[in-house]
């Protein structure tokens, strides 16, 4: 037998092997190789979620529905429905839980072909610890729960061919009430208001605690990715609630403007001191007429927060 002339099933496995090697490996190929390619009908929740992955910004939504930033990360409002969390094979899906809080136990329904792992950013006491999904396969649902030292999450998950929450954060309503009942409760002192002028009083002076506050700001100038959500103040300190998507961009410096400038005069400004909360800026003034500012020169982004 001649070298040269080597048998047919030989010649095969030499083109297979070559097939192999030349031929790159992709997503798809994987897909279809390993999934079964099922698609389960959505339920009324996933439908839910399914549509508001397809709108970029959406607006006036029940609280139940998620909100998608800029970022397209996800949000969800904590308590206000059980969130299902849309996850696809070859895809990770991080969960997101708030600065501090420390998860306690995870529990996933089907701990086969779900994968649940912890992970961790930031150092303490503002670390942020997240819980990572992946799941092994399309068309399947389960049931996870997150307990922590805080709360407990109780979620729906998904699995679907393409779509995926890359980023799913939580707002806690809850906290914020919590905060303004403990400030309204301190005792008088060192940039204290005195008893009957706290914020319970004037609280209930306006009819209601919420009355006391003033939403009566307009956001005007660049569109940035950190441009405010939301301005109030309750008499005494201002909040400025930043987008999500803050988290991953450079800070802006607040600028408070003293005397707005004309044709040929810049605006008097100073910059004043504040501290953060989260995605909050909390300032202990109310101001008029105020900058956020990123950057210098011709790549500054400026967006002016005026009390009307």
């Amino acid at each position: 037998m001649s070298l040269a002339h080597p048998r047919p099933l030989a010649r095969v496995l030499v083109l297979l092997l070559s097939t192999l090697v030349s031929r790159p490996v992709c997503a798809e190929d994987l897909e279809q190789q390993f999934l079964d390619g099922r698609h389960l009908r959505p339920q009324e929740d996933e439908a839910r979620v399914l549509e508001a992955l397809e709108t970029s910004r959406p607006r006036g939504r029940p609280a139940d529905k998620p909100v998608i930033h800029a970022d397209s990360s996800i949000q969800f409002t904590f308590g206000a429905s059980r969130p299902v969390v849309i996850c696809a094979p070859l895809q990770v899906c991080d969960i997101e839980l708030q600065p501090g809080e420390r998860v306690r136990s995870v529990q996933v329904g089907d701990a086969v072909r779900w994968a649940v792992e912890p992970a961790v950013t930031g150092v303490a006491p503002r670390e942020v610890q997240h819980v990572i999904i992946k799941p092994s396969d399309v068309g399947l649902r389960t049931s996870l729960v997150v307990a922590t030292d805080r709360r407990t999450y109780r979620l729906k998950l998904v699995s679907h061919r393409s779509e995926y929450m890359a980023s799913v954060s939580f707002a806690y309503p809850s906290d914020g009430e919590a905060k303004w009942a403990e400030l309204a409760e301190a005792p008088a002192g060192p940039g204290r208001p005195r008893s009957d002028r706290s914020l319970r009083a004037r609280g209930q002076k306006a009819g209601g605690s919420l009355r006391a506050l003033s939403f009566n700001y307009e956001i005007e100038g660049d569109d940035p990715p950190w441009k405010p959500v939301r301005v109030y103040n309750d008499g005494l300190q201002t909040v400025i609630e930043m987008p999500f998507a803050m988290r991953q961009t450079e800070a802006p410096t607040l600028l408070v403007v003293r005397a707005e400038g004309g044709l040929f005069t810049k605006d008097d400004v100073v910059q004043v001191n504040f501290h953060t909360e989260g995605t909050r800026y909390l300032v202990d003034m109310v101001f008029d007429v105020a900058d956020l500012v990123v950057g210098v020169g011709s790549s500054q982004q400026r967006v002016r927060i005026r009390r009307k």
